[in-house]
C-alpha cells in the first residue's frame, strides 16, 4: 500500500500548477502614418498592440517588430474618424521595438504596446463600445476567474487621460494632422464576472475595444495543492 502511495505522490508532484496572467511592461509612441515604439520584449511573451488612428478611412495596415513576429488583428472599434484596433503576437525571439503603419499619411497614429506572461489564448468574443460622453469605458465578462481583460480606448483629442477602472498602463496623445489619444488599461477579477476598463477624460468622440486574456491552465485559480504522504493517506490531496 505504501508503495502505491509513493507512486501517486510522485505523479502528484509532477502536475503543473496553473499559471496566472502577469503584466510585464508597456510603452507607446505616436506620429503621422508610421510610428515605432521602443520596448524590450522577451521570447515567449504575449505582445498586445493597441493602435488608434484619427482620420476616417485610415486603418492600421501592418504591425512589425524587430524579432520578425507575425501580428494578428483581434478586433476593431470605430466611431467617426476614430478607429481602435487590437493586435497580438507571441514573441518567438527578443525584440527591441514595434512599428505600426497606417494605410495613409493623412492622419495620426498612436501605437501602444504591452507584454504579458501566462496567457494561453484569447476569449472567443471581443467587445467594443463607442460614445461621445466623458470617461470612456468598455466591459467584458470573463469566462473564468483569474482571466484578464485588456482594453484600448481612443478619442479625438490631444489631451491626457487619468486612471479610471483598472490599471492604466499607457496614455499616449498627440496632434499633427489631427488629434488622437490612446489609452491601454487592463483589469481582472477572481470570479467569472463583468470586468471594466475605463479612463477619466473629458467629453470627446471615442471608441474602445477589449479582449479576454485566458490564463494558462484554464484560468488564474489557485495552484495545484501541495501533496504529502500524509495527505495522500487521508485522501485529501
Amino acid at each position: 500500500m505504501r508503495r502505491i502511495l509513493v507512486l501517486i505522490f510522485a505523479l502528484c508532484l509532477s502536475l503543473p500548477a496553473s499559471a496566472s496572467v502577469a503584466f510585464v511592461t508597456s510603452a507607446t509612441s505616436g506620429n503621422r502614418q508610421t510610428t515605432t515604439t521602443t520596448i524590450s520584449i522577451s521570447a515567449g511573451q504575449t505582445v498586445l498592440v493597441g493602435a488608434v488612428t484619427d482620420v476616417s478611412g485610415t486603418v492600421v495596415s501592418t504591425i512589425t517588430d524587430t524579432g520578425g513576429d507575425t501580428f494578428t488583428k483581434l478586433t476593431t472599434a470605430s466611431n467617426g474618424a476614430i478607429q481602435v484596433t487590437i493586435w497580438t503576437a507571441t514573441a518567438a525571439a527578443s525584440s527591441s521595438s514595434v512599428t505600426c503603419t497606417a494605410s495613409s499619411n493623412s492622419g495620426d497614429i498612436e501605437c501602444g504596446v504591452a507584454t504579458y506572461t501566462g496567457v494561453s489564448s484569447f476569449g472567443a468574443t471581443p467587445v467594443t463600445a463607442t460614445g461621445s460622453t466623458a470617461n470612456p469605458s468598455v466591459s467584458l465578462t470573463i469566462a473564468t476567474g483569474g482571466n484578464w481583460v485588456f482594453g484600448v480606448l481612443g478619442n479625438n483629442t490631444n489631451t491626457a487621460s487619468t486612471a479610471g477602472t483598472g490599471n492604466l498602463r499607457q496614455d499616449g496623445h498627440m496632434s499633427n494632422r489631427g488629434s488622437v489619444d490612446e489609452d491601454m488599461v487592463d483589469n481582472t477579477s477572481a470570479s467569472a464576472s463583468s470586468v471594466t476598463t475605463s479612463v477619466t477624460h473629458g467629453a470627446a468622440t471615442w471608441a474602445a475595444a477589449a479582449v479576454e486574456l485566458v490564463a494558462s491552465g484554464g484560468g488564474g485559480g489557485s495552484p495545484s495543492p501541495t501533496c504529502t504522504l500524509a495527505s495522500l493517506g487521508a485522501g485529501s490531496c
